[in-house]
C-alpha cells in the first residue's frame, strides 16, 4: 500500500487492526514477536524494535 519510492499514499488510513507480527527464523528455530497494544501499526512496530534494541538476545535463547 506504497506509492512512489516506498512512501503511503495520501489516501493511506490505518487498518481496523493495528496490530503487527513479525516472524522470522535462526538456525532453523522460528520465532515470532507481536503488538497490539497501540492503536497505529507504526507504534505497535515501535514497540517491537525499542523490545529488541533493549533486550537484543533475551528472546532469541534458543537459538544459540
Amino acid at each position: 500500500m506504497s506509492g512512489k519510492y516506498g512512501l503511503p499514499y495520501a489516501s493511506f488510513k490505518e487498518p481496523d487492526d493495528p496490530g503487527i507480527s513479525i516472524f522470522f527464523r535462526i538456525k532453523g528455530q522460528s520465532y515470532a514477536i507481536c503488538s497490539d497494544v497501540w492503536d497505529r501499526v507504526k507504534d505497535n512496530l515501535r514497540a517491537i524494535t525499542e523490545a529488541i534494541a533493549t533486550s537484543p538476545f533475551r528472546f532469541l535463547k534458543a537459538a544459540s
